[in-house]
């Protein structure tokens, strides 16, 4: 979509605003997992809304594959001439940043569901932005002196990450604090398949072997466990233990087992005890094929050779709002505190893999053109006989050897020849737009999901599958994983249908068995 320029007081988001920033010649969307969540563009002096683009206006715009449009505060506009074209460079936050003058009252709360309501009805100043969680976790949070919304949320000692843990989603008039934004699909960059790239650095000087928590209060009470230390998982051959003040914490003596509690998810929220293993990687991907990975979902990285078999999280994401795709994604660790990252993935095509990105758009070019006569033959499948669908499966298993041939070549593919580099070179620089727009127009009837194929026009109640050794027709979303929606499928040399309509008479090898057509209570078995 295109950017919309609105007042900035407008709350509604219904229409067009003050007018669509057509001519908007870059816009990106930051974010960081529990971080920044901003917006970058470059609009012309000449384009027709410059002089409507002003200070604390709103820009709405979408910031990744998933949510919807969301309101970006400007905070700066820097006209600028590099030589060759005169832009305002626009910077602009999400508007929950408002929320940094919003102080609340200071109030004490016993677990994470009393805390969010204290934040929400103890704000002095009035606001549309709510927080909602769906985390259910006892632990005492205790602000004694007012402050903002915001720093309630993250970012000081105290605030609701550091004493519940969680993932943030911004989703205009509501912050969800999540137990998981993200989720594991099995998504993997692997040595000698998508990985160009790989760098480790493993360094052990933050490691601490175990946690002593202890309680103190002004008037002097005093309390620490028996055995002092809470040991953190794995064999050391050291000690180095981190001192754990929880006076601010608990407003009367705790018990030993709530210090001995605390103690433990401290060491799991903050991995002591895990050394800090960094890990850059890039991989030859197109920014589009980026689209099934998102904010807080988990990758897999691996190479044997070097001894890495690491698993991180997308910590974050650069987002296209103009060609509507992630320019970059970034992984890291999954702790509160994204500071240290893990991973930096670079999305750019590299040269030597432009072969292989040529060969998967002519695969699925191939499988757009047969699209048609596929859909006949799975309509016929569902309303007429069986024998119809084993004529489907014959000609699906066919193609399926084909595409699983065509897939390995160009997956092990390790070299491709200039002529193709060239042409593939040709096609991103002068024909990214128009490629995308038929990329997009392809996904809409074939998606590939996870090793599987999947077509069928997006949101169509009729679709096929193609597995590895199962052949399935299904109604319902497309990461169907199991036959459990399935209405017909195949197995090597069987098919399973879950209810056949037979109108007349059906044909078993040499059996026919009809239905009396001076009595439909009656069945006749013949041979033919």
């Amino acid at each position: 979509m295109k950017p919309i320029l609105y007042e900035s007081t407008e709350t509604l988001f219904e229409n067009n605003g003050l007018g669509v920033l057509s001519d908007c010649q870059t816009c990106y969307v930051d974010e960081e997992r529990n971080g920044l969540f901003t917006l970058e563009a470059e609009y012309p002096i000449t384009g027709r809304w410059y002089k409507e683009i002003k200070d604390r206006r709103l820009i709405l715009a979408k910031p990744n594959m998933e949510q919807e449009p969301q309101p970006f505060r400007i905070t700066r506009i820097t006209p600028s001439f590099d030589g060759k074209k005169t832009v305002a460079k626009i910077k602009a936050t999400h508007w929950s940043y408002d929320l940094s003058g919003v102080p609340v009252l200071p109030f004490a709360a016993a677990n994470l569901a009393a805390a969010v309501t204290a934040i929400n009805s103890g704000t002095t100043q009035p606001t549309l932005i709510q927080l909602t969680t769906d985390k259910s976790v006892t632990a005492r949070m205790q602000s004694t002196v007012p402050r903002s919304f915001r720093q309630l949320l993250g970012g000081m000692e105290g605030s609701l990450l550091d004493c519940y843990g969680g993932e943030y989603r911004w989703n205009r008039y509501t912050i969800e604090l999540l137990s998981a934004r993200g989720s594991d699909k099995g998504f993997s960059i692997r040595y000698g398949k998508n990985m160009t790239k790989l760098e480790q650095d493993r360094d052990s000087s933050a490691v601490y072997t175990g946690v002593y928590p202890y309680w103190a209060s002004e008037e002097g009470a005093y309390i620490e466990l028996p055995e002092r230390i809470v040991a953190a998982p794995g064999v050391f051959d050291f000690s180095k233990v981190f001192i754990l003040d929880l006076s601010s914490e608990y407003q009367e003596m705790p018990t030993e087992e709530q210090l001995r509690s605390r103690a433990t998810s401290y060491i799991i929220n903050n991995g002591i005890g895990v050394p800090n293993i960094n890990t850059k990687v890039s991989y030859a991907q197109h920014p589009r094929l980026l689209d099934a990975v998102h904010l807080c979902d988990t990758v897999h990285v691996y190479y044997d050779a070097l001894g890495v078999d690491a698993t991180a999280k997308v910590i974050k994401t650069r987002y296209n709002v103009l060609k509507e795709r992630y320019e970059e994604i970034e992984l890291g660790n999954a702790r509160s505190s994204i500071s240290n990252t893990i991973v930096n993935v670079n999305t750019t095509i590299d040269d030597n893999r432009r072969e292989q990105i040529l060969l998967a758009h002519e695969i699925r070019k191939e499988l757009e053109e047969t699209f048609d006569s596929l859909r006949a033959s799975i309509t016929d499948a569902t309303t007429q006989s069986a024998s119809q669908l084993k004529l489907t499966a014959d000609a699906l298993e066919a193609m399926i050897s084909r595409l699983d041939k065509s897939l390995t070549e160009t997956m092990d593919a390790n070299s491709a020849t200039w002529a193709f580099v060239e042409r593939v070179q040709q096609l991103v620089s002068d024909n990214d737009d128009a490629a995308n727009d038929k990329f997009e127009t392809i996904e809409r009837y074939i998606r590939f999901l996870d090793g599987t194929v999947v077509i069928g026009i997006l949101g169509n109640q009729i679709k096929l599958k193609l597995m590895n050794d199962t052949i399935f027709f299904f109604a319902g979303q497309d990461d169907t994983t199991d036959l459990s929606k399935a209405f017909a499928y195949f197995t090597k040399d069987e098919l399973h249908v879950k209810k056949v309509t037979v109108e007349e008479s059906i044909s078993m090898g040499p059996w026919v068995v009809s239905i009396d057509p001076n009595n439909d209570d009656d069945l006749y078995l013949d041979i033919v």
